[in-house]
């Protein structure tokens, strides 16, 4: 499946999020708290407290998309103070997939865990 998202701005938001929250819950944090629309083309970036997670939201015109990252080690370790978001180029949102740190240039450590 190839997905092909025409993103208005890529946005990642400074402060951790409760990963508790669904599409809506987040969505709404969003609209409420950092003053955005979470409907304007736009993919909003969330990472927990510990920083080895993230969410990305994302609404189509028809519903919202959801990604979720889990890293089995490392952490996102994006040096972002105080409230609101910063915006992402295209160029670093692709290098999160491959396990590049935006701001560092470190590459994550693979691991492929054994499942029996």
């Amino acid at each position: 499946m190839k997905l092909n998202f025409n993103l208005k701005n890529i946005y990642v938001a400074k402060e951790p999020t409760d990963f508790r929250k669904g599409i809506n819950r987040l969505a709404a944090f969003a609209a409420d708290q950092l003053g955005i629309n979470p409907c304007d083309k736009s993919l909003y970036i969330f990472t927990n407290r510990q920083k080895n997670r993230i969410k990305c939201l994302f609404y189509d015109g028809t519903g919202y998309w959801m990604f979720y990252k889990s890293l089995h080690s490392g952490r996102f370790d994006w040096n972002m103070n105080g409230e609101g978001l910063i915006r992402l180029s295209q160029e670093q949102l692709e290098w999160l997939p491959g396990g590049l740190n935006i701001d560092t240039g470190q590459v994550f450590k693979e691991f492929y865990p054994l499942y029996v």
